[in-house]
């Protein structure tokens, strides 16, 4: 079976695990590390040194994070065990796979390899206040990623 391309969106769904922050409570901050190298703890902190409480979410084992704002430098991951529970802002939209066609792994190595940094550069818009560009869930889910057979992703994996 030939290589084909298949818009990310049509391969995820968005999740959003909202968390009611409280104060007194330490919280396991994430973010996504450039060149598809994961999701990890940044930081800990307590509820209430936490500023935007109403667009925390948690992330899960295997759900697929990126970086709106380091989209262009490879900030997509798919999230592992060691981070679960931890919480991302608004920044970082989380998703899960709803389509047997792609293997997680797969998808880490795809995000490792650069292919979709260099396609998602292209895609960024936008100038945030120090100067780093923007990739929008819309553009996000848009991106076309190669799809092989099954068994041709686990001869990469």
């Amino acid at each position: 079976m030939s290589e084909r391309t298949v818009a990310i969106g049509d391969l995820v769904e968005e999740v959003t695990r909202y968390v009611d922050l409280v104060d007194d409570q330490e919280y396991a901050c994430a973010g996504v590390r450039l060149h598809g190298l994961g999701v990890f703890i940044r930081e800990r902190k307590l509820g209430v040194e936490i500023l935007k409480k109403h667009v925390q979410h948690a992330v899960s084992a295997g759900d697929i994070v990126y970086s709106t704002l380091f989209a262009g430098k490879g900030a997509f991951a798919v999230a592992d065990h060691s981070v679960e529970g931890a919480i991302l802002s608004e920044k970082f939209p989380t998703f899960r796979l709803k389509d047997q066609r792609i293997h997680p792994d797969y998808l880490g190595w795809l995000f490792r390899s650069g292919q979709l940094s260099r396609i998602a550069e292209t895609q960024t818009t936008g100038i945030a206040a120090f100067s780093l560009s923007h990739l929008s869930k819309r553009k996000f889910l848009a991106l076309r990623v190669p799809v092989p057979s099954l068994d041709r992703q686990s001869t990469v994996i």
